[in-house]
């Protein structure tokens, strides 16, 4: 080089500078969204928050980003963040339902998730979105129990509630 300033560093003739400089790592900001909304996010095994969601300081290169929502599909999408600002829309695999079958010895009505389905029965097969639910049965006398049963996606699970 000749004499003069250069990025801010003033050489002179015949002589060394020694330039330090330190190099940050690019990031990007990313926009995820799900359809349906609500998925657990999880960034390279990172947890992200629900969709939508914004993820920042997010390093160039190979991500992996895994959705998970009660009723559909864990979803894997292999992300390369390549520019500043990165917007990814991932729609969900909605799971078959299970199938649940619900025993009340001497009767009673059947709630799933707080919304009555069934009403004065001894037994009931319903189809249910794979995932944890609450099922409650009251009998005719209004005692009830709830129960949390984990759905399984083409499964049949059975249930029984004694009422006394």
């Amino acid at each position: 080089y000749r004499a003069g300033t250069y990025g801010g560093v003033r050489v002179t003739a015949d002589s060394t500078v020694a330039v330090h400089h330190e190099f940050s790592r690019r990031t990007a900001v990313a926009a995820v969204t799900s359809t349906p909304p609500g998925a657990a996010l999880w960034v390279d095994d990172s947890e992200a928050g629900r969709t939508p969601a914004t993820v920042r300081s997010l390093p160039y290169g190979s991500r992996s980003l895994r959705l998970v929502l009660s009723g559909y599909a864990d979803t894997t999408v292999v992300l390369t963040v390549d520019r500043p600002d990165v917007d990814l829309d991932v729609t969900l695999r909605r799971l078959p339902p299970g199938t649940v079958v619900v025993q009340v010895p001497l009767g009673g009505d059947i709630a799933v998730d707080g919304r009555v389905v069934r009403e004065r029965v001894e037994f009931a097969r319903l189809q249910i979105d794979a995932g944890a639910h609450l099922i409650t049965v009251t009998n005719r006398a209004g005692v009830s129990r709830t129960d949390t049963v984990r759905v399984v996606s083409g499964e049949t699970t059975t249930v029984r509630f004694e009422l006394n």
